[in-house]
């Protein structure tokens, strides 16, 4: 009986904290609706939809449209997208893991690319959070390959990257990992071939301008590094079939990603934006192993909690024009 008072007490607990995050951070975006320097560049594009004058992905493009038929204005509708964005991911934190829950949310405010990354990048984290809905177990039935395609197909509507999310259902789905090391391998070795059609894919969604760019970003190749051993553990620590098959497939694209900036030079203001789609499956192998080492996983959950904050303390610029805090401060 106590066990049951304490579980459900724990409960009410993470359900309040989680209520707690969604409010703050919604809260921040309401009075201090011009935090992240793509702000503008939104209100810019919504116009220019509404206008007839742009075309962006097509989820995106129909929200703004649908939005502006209620009244919407660019800002509502940016709001509105945030909104759903916070109840999305946060959604899945809490749902990705049934003990660290806690660990989840600090990971949402503390990990710089995620809380307020999204200030800065709304559509690439709106896609990423349709997407991380897939990994939310269904009453222990594991991943749907359904909503697997849907949640993939309509993160593609929201951000052309998520087109990497299509490519790892049909590798999961259809092909074997011999098959898919032995295309990887081609496909580098025929690359001067095949540049051409590169060439093509990326003019056809309009990202053209984001290669021959300068170096790759030493900070981008370190991350890429460690994702790609966060993975490969994950994958070997899980006992989830379906589970250690998508780790894999994000060892495959992640290497070929990375090939692709070397290749092409990449430019390196897109490459930490890109690497965002990769970073929540981080979270998910956290879990795995977490879930691995069974009762000293809350030591390790604290101490990386006190990691992730004094991080975030010693690396986020507080006066940073991202954050708008002296705006925030003056509507305050």
């Amino acid at each position: 009986m106590n066990l049951v008072y304490s579980n459900n007490n724990q409960k009410h607990i993470n359900i309040v904290l989680y209520f707690f995050v969604f409010c703050f951070a919604l809260f921040y975006v309401t009075v201090n609706p011009e935090a992240g320097r793509d702000y503008h560049t939104y209100i810019r594009l919504i116009n220019e939809i509404n206008e007839g004058t742009y075309f962006t992905e097509v989820g995106f493009y129909a929200v703004a449209k649908s939005l502006t038929f209620f009244w919407f204005t660019p800002e509502q509708i940016i709001l509105t997208l945030r909104t759903v964005f916070f109840l999305l991911i946060l959604r899945f934190f809490y749902f990705s893991s049934s003990k660290h829950k806690i660990l989840g949310a600090i990971f949402f405010l503390f990990v710089p690319n995620v809380f307020i990354g999204s200030l800065n990048a709304l559509q690439t984290w709106l896609a990423i959070s349709i997407f991380m809905q897939v990994f939310i177990d269904n009453k222990g039935k594991g991943i749907s390959d359904k909503k697997f395609l849907y949640c993939s197909l309509l993160a593609f509507a929201f951000h052309y990257f998520a087109f990497v999310y299509v490519m790892m259902y049909v590798s999961y789905r259809y092909f074997s990992n011999k098959v898919k090391l032995i295309a990887l391998v081609a496909f580098i070795l025929s690359v001067q071939i095949l540049k051409p059609f590169i060439f093509d894919f990326f003019a056809l969604f309009g990202y053209l301008k984001y290669l021959k760019g300068e170096e790759a970003n030493i900070k981008f190749l370190v991350l890429s590094f460690v994702f790609i051993v966060v993975y490969l553990v994950s994958a070997y620590f899980s006992k989830n079939k379906k589970n250690k098959q998508i780790f894999y497939d994000l060892v495959f694209a992640l290497i070929l990603f990375v090939f692709m900036v070397f290749t092409f030079n990449i430019s390196g203001k897109i490459l930490l934006r890109t690497l965002n789609f990769f970073l929540p499956f981080v979270w998910l192998g956290i879990i795995i192993f977490l879930k691995k080492i069974g009762n000293v996983s809350f030591i390790l959950s604290g101490g990386l909690a006190i990691l992730l904050i004094f991080y975030f303390f010693m690396t986020i610029d507080f006066n940073s024009d991202m954050l708008n805090l002296k705006g925030f401060k003056n509507i305050l």
